[in-house]
């Protein structure tokens, strides 16, 4: 398992970053967003992780946005789910959002209902939930600790 992290600047003053584990024996990808991004920032992030070798779109993943502040226009969310529905390397596994703002909330709840007949997405406020859904326990260890979550 190796682990990825990118520093990303956007037009914000505040540095964003964003880092990802994938887990060949799990099919899981856990992904984090720190700091300011937007989805033109999302798009950017997105073709760093499909660069990777091990990334896989059939693997399930979980994101979280809980230590993120998601910057976005009605025009760049509409160009992420043309992207994403455009997109060969789109995912087609389950996958999780952990949000804990009401505005990354709202808008992950609209991109899992602009996105439901491509794969299934569920927003959550709490990992345990995510897991659960995903048929998966983060119990073990914090997300992107090194330790891989295990499938229950």
């Amino acid at each position: 398992m190796v682990r990825r992290r990118e520093g990303l600047f956007t037009s914000n003053p505040h540095r964003m970053e964003f880092e990802y584990e994938i887990y060949p024996e799990q099919r899981m990808i856990v992904t984090r967003y720190r700091g300011a991004f937007t989805f033109a920032t999302l798009i950017e992030c997105s073709e760093k992780l499909w660069a990777d070798q091990r990334y896989r779109p059939e693997y399930d993943g979980v994101v979280d946005l809980t230590d993120g502040k998601l910057t976005i226009g009605r025009q760049d969310f509409r160009a992420v789910i043309d992207f994403v529905r455009r997109e060969d390397r789109a995912s087609r596994g389950r996958w999780a959002a952990v949000a804990n703002s009401p505005f990354a909330t709202a808008c992950s709840l609209l991109f899992q209902r602009a996105i439901e007949d491509r794969h299934p997405f569920g927003v959550f406020s709490t990992f345990e939930a995510a897991g659960t859904f995903l048929g998966m326990s983060f119990a073990d260890a914090p997300l992107l600790s090194g330790v891989a979550p295990r499938r229950v």
